[in-house]
């Protein structure tokens, strides 16, 4: 199957529409330098939101922000948001495992019952 993606370089500033095939798209997508890519806009984009939510409240930002910002962040952030708090889901899921008190953890053996 074959489907139109967007690819955004430095070299052309424009946004180029280039038709790729799903493999081609998912080899790509899960190479370890876009890993590395994807891990580094996740840490900076998360570093860029906490300053911009440190700077202004939310009432001050829906006043003063321009219009376009508005309508641009109205209209992604549902996508933004569900993708975020799946992810955070999946991550609390795993940490509340490992974070099971050891002698809780159905893998905690007590050895012997100490009979005689």
């Amino acid at each position: 199957m074959r489907r139109r993606v967007c690819v955004a370089s430095d070299r052309y500033p424009d946004a180029l529409r280039a038709t790729v095939d799903n493999a081609t798209l998912a080899t790509h997508l899960h190479s370890p330098a876009m890993t590395a890519d994807a891990s580094e806009g996740l840490l900076r984009s998360l570093e860029e939101l906490e300053r911009v939510a440190q700077s202004v409240t939310a009432d001050e930002a829906a006043r003063t922000l321009d219009e376009a910002t508005l309508q641009v962040f109205w209209q992604r952030w549902p996508q933004a948001s569900s993708w975020a708090g799946a992810l955070w889901r999946q991550l609390n899921a795993d940490l509340a495992d490992a974070a099971t008190p050891h002698d809780r953890s159905e893998f905690h053996d007590v050895g012997g019952e100490g009979g005689g």
